[in-house]
């Protein structure tokens, strides 16, 4: 069954409730509590990470300065202890680029070297300093798209080919940046769009030096759904067994950490009809209320209710009606040259129905933020 499709938005918002000293008395650093700690830190006027700057901030998170190796162009490292005990390094020269600080912390052992750090590498950017106006922070909003599809499996005994995926992620990936809306890379799809690497993108979409309040998270994703045990969700390209489902709950967890305000989940997922077995009824009722019920603030959409088939031809019905919605602005309902998501629902549903005579039909949970925007049409 080609499953479900997941709009959400939720607005991310982190504070303190004591200082950040306080906390890193307390706690292993993580880049968040660092990031939050930096919220009123005054950055020089320079362009560049330097030396005294790194000292600065080391001592404004409540560490003690220990020793630094920066040359006389300024490329280096300085070293500090935090509160906690862990020790935290910057470096002045990150990838060759000196607008920003390479940051590492963890314990160090006797050799100086870190372990146990639990890759805590990130990049802190010079972006709330008033000098610079033109910085990542005031850049225009852009859209974080992955586009995922799958036609053919890796364990092919399990899932039937599918023919319209691989060219719907192409052709969601094409809608936006033909619009300017995304810089993201090509679509995964295939033997590309394993476990590990969709969630590898999904996670990066947390990243709050690549990805602002102001921005907009796409996940599209086209090829195998599967109901296993208590989850629902979609089937990676080495799906094996229950473990490797990529469920709702996965989803909607990653997605969450983004500091995007506006997340849009795209989900097209069909059951195979090599693994069709007896659905208990009662469950697939309490997949499809647990749907209706996902909280304000989420626009969830699915293809068709769970436990009932999906279907396309060149495209998926489904995948067909979101491009003729977006692409061709047959949801635009009041001209107004923007497609809200009471609009995209609107017409996708009876657009399904149509295309399948009645056999599949489009849901949407039933709280939902319907005058939200997700996508402003072009002239033509």
């Amino acid at each position: 069954m080609l499953k479900h499709c997941i709009l959400f938005i939720s607005i991310l918002s982190y504070s303190f409730s004591f200082s950040q000293v306080e906390h890193l008395k307390t706690k292993m650093p993580s880049k968040e509590l660092i990031m939050n700690a930096m919220k009123d830190f005054n950055w020089d006027n320079t362009t560049r990470a330097n030396k005294d700057e790194a000292i600065t901030i080391i001592q404004w998170l409540g560490g003690e300065y220990q020793h630094d190796d920066v040359n006389n162009i300024g490329d280096g490292f300085v070293c500090g202890r935090l509160p906690s005990g862990y020790h935290i390094t910057f470096w002045t020269d990150t990838y060759g680029k000196n607008d920003r600080y390479g940051i590492r912390f963890g314990i160090l052992d006797n050799r100086h070297s870190f372990f146990g750090s639990n890759d805590t590498y990130f990049e802190l950017f010079k972006i709330t300093n008033p000098y610079y106006p033109e910085k990542f922070a005031k850049r225009a909003p852009t859209v974080h798209l992955v586009s995922v599809g799958i036609g053919t499996y890796q364990q092919d005994h399990m899932f039937n080919h599918l023919e319209f995926t691989v060219s719907g992620a192409h052709m969601i990936r094409s809608l936006f940046e033909r619009r300017n809306l995304t810089s993201r890379g090509k679509p995964l799809y295939e033997s590309a769009a394993r476990r590990s690497k969709i969630i590898k993108e999904l996670e990066s979409l947390a990243d709050s030096n690549k990805v602002l309040p102001e921005d907009m998270i796409v996940f599209y994703f086209s090829g195998h759904g599967l109901m296993a045990g208590d989850r629902i969700g979609v089937c990676p390209y080495d799906y094996q067994s229950p473990a490797d489902l990529i469920s709702d709950d996965n989803i909607i967890a990653y997605l969450a950490k983004s500091p995007a305000k506006h997340k849009v989940c795209l989900i097209e997922a069909c059951r195979s009809d090599k693994g069709a077995d007896y659905i208990d009824p009662e469950m697939v009722s309490e997949f499809n209320q647990k749907r209706q019920n996902i909280g304000s603030g989420l626009v969830f959409i699915t293809s068709t209710k769970v436990g009932e088939k999906s279907w396309g031809g060149a495209e998926g019905y489904f995948t067909q009606a979101l491009l003729e919605a977006l692409d061709n602005g047959n949801a635009d309902f009041n001209s107004d040259k923007l497609v809200t998501m009471q609009e995209l629902f609107s017409y996708i549903q009876p657009a399904v129905k149509s295309k399948t005579n009645n056999q599949q039909i489009p849901q949407i949970n039933s709280d939902y933020p319907k005058e939200l925007p997700i996508m402003r049409l072009s002239d033509k």
